[in-house]
């Protein structure tokens, strides 16, 4: 119920918290998160847990632009560089959801395939709105920040159909 959700936001809040100081602030690795995050996004882009992890991934980039961190551009580097193909793969698995992709609104067949499918949408909208800042405002040149500007008729797409 709400109580979950609720529970569940301030977890992927916490985990977003940790993963900032480690990049930030300790310097020490996030293999094991990275390697777990990578694997969710691209096992099952759609899902639920997929959610909850562009939505830790959003905080984090937000928190890192929003910081006052001198080398911004090198931290979203260090972050974003091995997620650049698995969000680039699933901003594509989301934006061809109108036009003939794996996940049409005809293939839910439950009431909570849908809201899992719409809040999916929602966060990798969220984060391609953060992305397409951040290449506004840093020189960064990866495909993941340049889904907007790559796949324009099939973001138009989904805008119109969703």
């Amino acid at each position: 119920g709400s109580q979950d959700k609720l529970l569940s936001h301030m977890a992927m809040k916490c985990i977003a918290s940790l993963i900032l100081v480690q990049i930030l602030f300790t310097k020490l690795p996030i293999d094991s998160w990275m390697n777990s995050c990578l694997d969710i996004l691209s096992r099952e882009p759609g899902s639920q847990q997929s959610a909850h992890w562009v939505q830790t991934i959003t905080v984090i980039v937000k928190n890192i632009v929003k910081g006052k961190s001198q080398d911004k551009t090198g931290t979203l580097r260090k972050l974003l560089i091995p997620m650049d193909t698995a969000l680039h793969s699933l901003y594509l698995f989301t934006f061809s959801s109108c036009s003939g992709g794996s996940q049409t609104s005809g293939d839910f067949t439950q009431p909570d395939d849908v809201s899992v499918a719409t809040i999916s949408q929602l966060a990798v909208v969220h984060l391609l709105e953060v992305m397409v800042g951040i290449r506004n405002h840093l020189e960064l040149n990866l495909s993941c920040l340049k889904t907007l500007y790559l796949h324009t008729p099939l973001v138009l797409d989904f805008v119109t159909c969703s």
